[in-house]
This record gives C-alpha cells, structure tokens and sequence, in this order.
C-alpha cells in the first residue's frame, strides 16, 4: 500500500510539472489563451441601388441568416459583413444586382480564432432592403442559415431556397412562379400569393396557412404537410413517415394528398375536379370534403367520411373498416379486407344498383339489379356491413 502511495505522489508532481512546463512553452511562442474565447472582427458594409435601374436581384448567402424587407425610402440596400471568413462580392449588370457571400472557416480557423467565435456570427445579419412594390424578379440563396422574406405586393417571379435553416415568408405577392426550398428546417407560408408555385423540404414540415396559389406541388420526407386555409389551382402534396392535415382547402383542379406510416387528415376540403386522399399503415378521415371525385386509399387503417359529397366515391382499405356518415354520391364503390363496412348514405335505397359482399361476416343489404341511377357496391372479408340510407 505504501509503494502505491508513492507511485500516486510521484505521478502527480510529474504532471503538474507537466503542466508548468507546458504553460511556459506556449507563453514562450506566443500562444494567448483569451484569443481562444474571443470573438472574430465584422466589418458591416452597405450599399445602395435606384430600383429602375434593377430588372432582378440574386442574392447568395453562407452560414449568416439573410433576412428581405420593405425599404423605408424606395431604394434597395444592401447591409453585409465582412471578416477574415467572410468574403463578398458585389456587381450590376444588365439590370442584375449580384450579391454573393461565402464563408470559409475550418476547425483549425475556428480554434485559432476562438471556439466562441462561431456563436458570435449568429448576431449578423445580411439585410436586404427592397421597396414594397418593386415588380422585379427575387432569388435568395443560403446555406447553413435561415432566410427571412415579407411585406412585398408585386414582385414577378421569386425564389427562396436555403440548405440546414429554416425558410419563413409573410404577406407576399408574386405574380409570376414562387419556389421554396430547404432541407433539415421548417419552411413556412403565411398570406402569401403566388402564380404556380414548388415548394419542397426534407426531414421537416411544411406548413401553409392563408394562402392564394396557382398550380402547386408541395413535397417533403419524415416532415408533416399543414395546410390551413389554402386557395390553389391543382395541388400534389406529399410526405412520408408524418402527418397531413388539410382543413379549409380550396381547389379548381386535381388535389392529392399522400403520405405514409401516418393519419391523414381532410376538413372542409373542396374541389371542382378529383380529390384523392393517400396512405399507406395510416388512417384516413374525411370531413365536409367536395369534389367531382372522392378517391380514398390506405392500408392497415380505418377510413372515415362524414358528410362527404362527390359525384364518385371510391375508398378502400385492408385489415381495418371503412365507416361513413352521410355520404352523398351516386357513385359509391366501397372495399375493405378483415374490416367491417358501416355507415349512412344520403338518399333512398331502391334508387340504387346494389351489389355487397363478405364472407364470415353479416350484410343487411340486398343486392338490387336495374336501371336506376345510383350505383353501390360494397365489398369485404371477415367482417360485416351494415348501411342505412337517410334523407
């Protein structure tokens, strides 16, 4: 135990005059610890432009959020910064203000110049200010950083994409094409108006909300798709591995909705053409939702319509049920397997052509032959079906 005791002292003189000796060394060379928590040195440049003169301006970022808004005097100014990373370039020609920033920092930068310096570049912001109602084309680029963009009534065409930071746009209107982009970050839409329009994200959600688009496409993966109050031309919506919720969508053309391993979910969805519904090991419920069509399609979960109008409706699930209330079509073609089929449709029974089966389960219809105008046909496996028809 002694010689144990010995070693331990041993040991530890040879490392505090480890220490020492190490200390001496790095102050002989020069070394500063305090450059280890200090910051880098931002210069904040600006500049400023006549909009007439500017058909379009292009605006690429790295790694500082990039924020476009209203300038107070109807000019358009630029407000960046520089530092020992942070390089800029500056140009106009042919009407197009080019603006581009990169950022080329490393490890060994970031040890060098202080392991805080990185929090301190979340303080700077490149500024672009733009007046409301300038008609020009708008594409902002980043990477790394978010970007920020409201208040403008007239732009003609316009493009918002970043890589790693989140994309947010307010009060917009764009007469031409809009495009939205991101990755690993929510991207938003609040009150905004655009012709046809792309907006696409990875790993996180979209959400609309108060909107007036032309034809549109909306997809992203393991984010959930939030549509409220939401005006457009035909729209493809799709994820995968998260929710969608649509409530007060409005449509002239073809709606799709689809996700996977998720619930969907429609309330007061309406349309002049199909609307198609999609999920796969997730349920579907529909609320108050016309259209020409009703396309309803899952697998391993219940489908819901309640007071649904279509002149077609067709739903079909596998090992779950299938249930309506009020259901109003003339058209109705309903399927499931290991799953009951139970509901009410709106009309009278002898106006309908009516073929319905299962096996291993009960059914209280009776199938009906004929010229009539209604057609239903419902069919299932180890399960019952059970319809009323109502006025």
């Amino acid at each position: 135990m002694k010689k144990i005791h010995i070693a331990l002292l041993v040991g530890g003189i040879l490392c505090a005059a480890s220490l020492v000796l190490g200390g001496v060394a790095l102050a002989l060379t020069g070394f500063d610890f305090y450059r280890t928590v200090s910051t880098m040195t931002y210069q904040q440049k600006t500049a400023a432009y006549e909009p007439s003169l500017l058909d379009s301006i292009d605006i690429a970022a790295e790694d500082l959020k990039v924020t476009v808004s209203p300038s107070a005097d109807g000019q358009v100014h630029l407000s960046y910064w520089e530092s020992a990373v942070d390089t800029v370039s500056l140009d106009v020609e042919n009407g197009v203000l080019r603006f581009r920033h990169s950022a080329q920092e490393t490890w060994l930068d970031n040890f060098i110049r202080g392991f805080w310096s990185s929090f301190s570049r979340y303080r700077h912001v490149i500024e672009i200010q733009i007046p409301a109602d300038w008609a020009g084309n708008l594409a902002v680029t980043n990477q790394n950083a978010a970007v920020e963009a409201s208040n403008f009534t007239a732009l003609s065409s316009a493009l918002f994409r970043s890589q790693n930071g989140a994309v947010t746009l307010a009060d917009i209107v764009c007469h031409g094409s809009l495009e939205a982009g991101t990755t690993n970050a929510d991207l938003s839409l609040d009150r905004v108006t655009a012709g046809s329009t792309r907006i696409t994200d990875t790993n996180a959600r979209i959400r609309l909300t108060d909107v007036h688009l032309g034809d549109t496409v909306l997809e992203t993966d393991n984010g959930a798709l939030l549509l409220h109050t939401v005006e457009v031309g035909s729209l493809t919506a799709k994820t995968k591995n998260a929710a969608v919720e649509a409530e007060a969508l409005t449509g002239t053309g073809r709606l799709v909705l689809e996700t996977t391993n998720a619930t969907l979910t429609a309330i007061d969805v309406m349309t002049d053409g199909e609307l198609s519904l999609q999920s796969k090991n997730g349920g579907l419920r529909a609320t108050n939702c016309h259209s020409a069509a009703l396309l309803a399609d899952t697998t391993n979960g219940k489908i819901i319509l309640t007071r649904c109008r279509a002149g077609r409706v067709q739903a079909g699930t596998s090992n779950a049920a299938v249930e309506f209330e009020r259901l109003d079509s003339g058209d109705i073609a309903l399927t499931s397997s290991n799953g009951g089929i139970k509901g009410s449709v709106l009309g009278r029974e002898e106006d309908y052509i009516i073929t319905a089966s299962t096996t291993n389960g009960s059914c209280n219809l009776t199938n009906r032959v004929g010229d009539l105008p209604g057609r239903l046909y419902l069919q299932t496996t180890n399960a019952s079906i059970h319809i009323t028809f109502t006025e």
